[in-house]
């Protein structure tokens, strides 16, 4: 909720710019809470609850407007270290990588709605009292995709709200991110 109060104060104290409609380069930089769940984690031995935990996470990344409409796009986050501890067991998951996208916008006056489709190529690390659990971690990719908007809140620099959804469903049931964004278009 503190993330959306965030957004409401950039847009109410944003002009009505609307967004940049020319093509070129733009970096970025964003925090957000992550979330993961887990009923059961291969190899951790008998867990009576699920593993469901948060944490603050960041990303920073870059990307290509070919027109108004669409992008491509290279991010790399890092998904913090979420932990938990279930009947006297710490467990800890750490997952980051990189992630290709192409980004599809629309923009509806001075907002801008987007939705990202790619490729996220990870590692992720499953710790229980501190010792790594190789059977869940390691490297792996899956597919990422994401809805938000953004609105250029000064000349060139946008701020952005977007929901994330990682499928990784070999290993943890659900993980998913909502992220605060800020962009310079150049």
């Amino acid at each position: 909720m503190k993330y959306i109060a965030l957004l409401l104060v950039f847009l109410g104290l944003a002009s009505t710019a609307s967004a940049d409609e020319e093509k070129g380069f733009y970096l970025g930089a964003g925090f957000g809470q992550f979330n993961v769940e887990a009923d059961d984690i291969d190899d951790i031995g008998p867990i009576v609850q699920e593993f469901d935990s948060n944490a603050t996470s960041f990303k920073m990344f870059g990307g290509w407007r070919f027109n108004r409409y669409l992008a491509a796009e290279l991010d790399y986050l890092d998904f913090g270290s979420p932990d938990e501890d279930l009947n006297g067991t710490h467990v800890k998951a750490d997952l980051s990588g990189f992630a290709p996208y192409i980004r599809g916008s629309v923009p509806i006056g001075p907002v801008e709605v987007f939705a990202k489709a790619g490729y996220l190529f990870y590692k992720l690390d499953v710790d229980v009292n501190g010792e790594k659990v190789d059977a869940s971690s390691g490297n792996r990719d899956d597919f990422i995709v994401s809805i938000g908007a953004g609105m250029v809140v000064f000349k060139h620099i946008e701020a952005q709200l977007e929901y994330e959804y990682v499928d990784v469903s070999k290993t943890l049931d659900k993980t998913d991110a909502l992220w605060l964004s800020a962009v310079w278009r150049f």
